[in-house]
């Protein structure tokens, strides 16, 4: 079984990520200090919390084989100020370092905004290389983007995946790319409450603040015209589409088209144009853009403020998922895990796939032994079975056959029992 350790936790990405792939594992502690992700954290997982990170006494924390954290990046975030280590939380990775030093995990998977790779913190991004190094520790490192792996939501960050040094590596890489076939039309609720909506008034605020003109065009800063009615052609950003922009080039004045993806979601809370209304996306579609297509978390007694904020600080567990995938491949290579978590275009029409496309069967014995052979050579067995929180079904190391608003799930572990 796995032993983890979660620093700055939030809702338990780590947590949800390795049940989603089927491996059996223990929280062995958890650091977080705000009061509502603690509350979450609780209603999802188990484990003790050991608090304020600066407070821990690393020896006397349990053992653990993977340490994870998405350590404080509003000092790196374009949101933020961008004060890097002049920015008190931005010490927090040292913290990390800290406890690593002590209980050497086997593993760890860090994360961070991209803007920590930039030149203005070039410096503190080669700090945390080198400190990695030091305490002993191979690193590799990317930046990855949520909606390249399955996920509508255009989500920069940057994870450091840390193996000690011994550990044959040669091996890892991080998950290939692949084609999206859900966009945020897939994953929108059904029946929302009025108080999505903005009003007219709110509407007619924005152009006013934006001084648009009575026959419907406005200049944005970027010197870029929008027409603004329900027939404006879409207008590509960056990294997403928007239907219009209400002028300051920030996400706060933009309305997103449905057909295309989502900007990185934020306590700025996406706008959409939907049946000719503009909406903020909810909670719930917030959290199935942070990869909870099935609404497997436990959000009771949280307002909606405080699950926007753990929404927007939390990890894309699907994509943490697949990252977790290639880890555990290195100290079990001769074991698939399931590979896939894409959609088919509707949301629960989940297919679990391996690598060959095709589907096969694992007597029992062999199950047995696919559990022994993982659990010889990294120390942790897959779980016989997992029980979905909302969907009503159980997730088994063989195949499983079930329905889900009438679409047919696979999921799938294969075993290429090698000694």
């Amino acid at each position: 079984m796995i032993k983890l350790f979660e620093m700055f936790a939030g809702y338990g990405g780590a947590s949800f990520a390795l049940k989603r792939i089927g491996i059996e594992h223990e929280v062995v502690g958890y650091s977080e200090i705000d009061k509502y992700a603690i509350q979450c954290y609780e209603q999802n997982h188990k484990g003790k919390n050991f608090g304020d990170c600066t407070k821990i006494n690393p020896n006397e924390l349990p053992d653990f084989d993977l340490l994870t954290g998405g350590f404080p990046c509003q000092s790196f975030s374009v949101a933020g100020k961008g004060l890097g280590e002049q920015d008190t939380r931005g010490t927090l990775f040292h913290e990390i370092i800290r406890i690593a030093e002590v209980k050497k995990p086997k593993m760890m998977l860090l994360e961070n905004v991209k803007g920590l790779t930039n030149k203005p913190h070039r410096d503190t991004f080669n700090k945390i290389l080198s400190e990695l190094d030091r305490i002993g520790y191979v690193v590799k490192w990317k930046v990855l983007n949520s909606k390249d792996y399955g996920i509508p939501q255009s989500r920069e960050r940057v994870f450091f995946v840390c193996f000690l040094k011994g550990i044959d590596t040669m091996k890892f890489s991080f998950p290939e790319k692949e084609e999206l076939k859900i966009f945020i039309k897939n994953i929108l609720e059904e029946q929302v409450d009025e108080k999505y909506f903005l009003s007219e008034e709110s509407v007619k605020r924005l152009e006013k603040r934006c001084n648009i003109e009575k026959d419907g065009v406005m200049v944005c800063l970027t010197s870029t015209i929008y027409k603004i009615n329900w027939n404006t052609p879409l207008v590509k950003t960056r990294s997403s589409y928007i239907q219009y922009d209400f002028g300051n080039y920030s996400q706060q004045d933009r309305v997103y088209n449905i057909e295309c993806v989502s900007p990185t979601i934020v306590q700025n809370i996406p706008k959409i144009l939907y049946e000719e209304k503009i909406r903020r996306l909810t909670p719930k579609e917030c959290f199935r853009l942070m990869g909870f297509l099935n609404d497997e978390i436990n959000l009771e007694r949280l307002s909606d403020t405080q699950k926007y904020k753990l929404a927007g600080n939390g990890w894309d567990i699907n994509l943490v998922s697949k990252i977790f995938q290639k880890m555990f491949n290195v100290i079990a290579p001769h074991t698939n895990f399931p590979s896939e978590f894409s959609t088919s275009g509707k949301r629960h029409n989940i297919s679990l796939k391996d690598n060959s496309n095709e589907l096969s069967q694992i007597s029992s014995n062999d199950e047995t032994s696919l559990n022994n052979n993982i659990h010889r050579n990294c120390g942790f067995a897959l779980q016989s079975r997992v029980q979905h929180p909302h969907a009503g079904f159980e997730v088994l190391p063989l195949t499983l056959q079930s329905e889900i608003g009438g679409h047919r799930i696979i999921s799938l572990i294969k075993g290429n029992l090698k000694n």
